[in-house]
């Protein structure tokens, strides 16, 4: 990547955003920022609007200030990048969404359905993968809309334990927060949403029961018209 309009452009294609959303979303002319994209313009943006941009185009605060730096790299020449992104080690990776969330079920698909991009550290699975919450059955926990991460590498007892989690059990996939109660003579998959059921299982049932990874955060698209 050689300049910030390549940059504007990945994160803009990531977000499968036009130019011409983007341009609504931040009050920035489309003229201006195809010309950024095409290296056309020999001034570079002010903070500000990379402010803007880089609220647009990231789903999380980390992400918002992993642009605004990647950016200004491109502007102060000084190896800015590597040097303030050293303390806390974050990046961005694409992960696939390999499945939705709908009545309270998790519904996997064999290939990924779409990529998202996400803050992740030197702690986060490599394995991690995203679903999509279609329905309120989550809320108030978790929005309509939002996308979840899964890290199926945290499936022990240690990590999943009063925490929420894609489980799978009898077949079905769901996701619930999980208890283990009475010593471990049953398991209470705990309904995130009132309307729906929770659901006991005993000790002779375990082998019905499988941790498929803890849900490590939960990102939220709002769409403003």
């Amino acid at each position: 990547m050689e300049n910030i309009g390549e940059l504007i452009q990945e994160y803009r294609k990531n977000k499968n955003m036009s130019q011409t959303e983007l341009a609504k979303r931040t009050g920035i002319s489309q003229g201006y920022l195809g010309d950024l994209e095409n290296n056309r313009k020999d001034g570079f943006p002010t903070f500000e609007k990379l402010q803007l941009l880089a609220k647009e185009l990231t789903n999380t605060k980390e992400e918002e200030e992993n642009f605004i730096i990647h950016a200004l790299s491109f502007k102060l020449h000084i190896g800015a990048l590597a040097k303030l992104k050293e303390p806390n080690e974050k990046k961005t990776d694409e992960i696939a969404i390999k499945g939705e969330v709908l009545e309270d079920k998790a519904h996997l698909e064999e290939k990924e359905i779409n990529f998202i991009r996400v803050s992740t550290d030197k702690k986060t699975g490599k394995r991690i993968f995203a679903l999509e919450v279609k329905d309120d059955s989550l809320a108030l926990e978790i929005e309509k809309n939002s996308k979840i991460i899964i890290d199926p590498d945290l499936n022990d007892w240690d990590n999943i334990n009063n925490k929420i989690a894609l489980i799978k059990y009898k077949n079905e996939y769901y996701i619930k927060r999980v208890n283990l109660l009475n010593g471990g003579t049953f398991i209470l998959l705990k309904s995130l949403n009132k309307n729906y059921s929770d659901i006991i299982i005993p000790s002779t049932e375990i082998e019905d029961f499988k941790c498929c990874g803890k849900v490590i955060k939960a990102i939220i698209e709002k769409n403003f018209d």
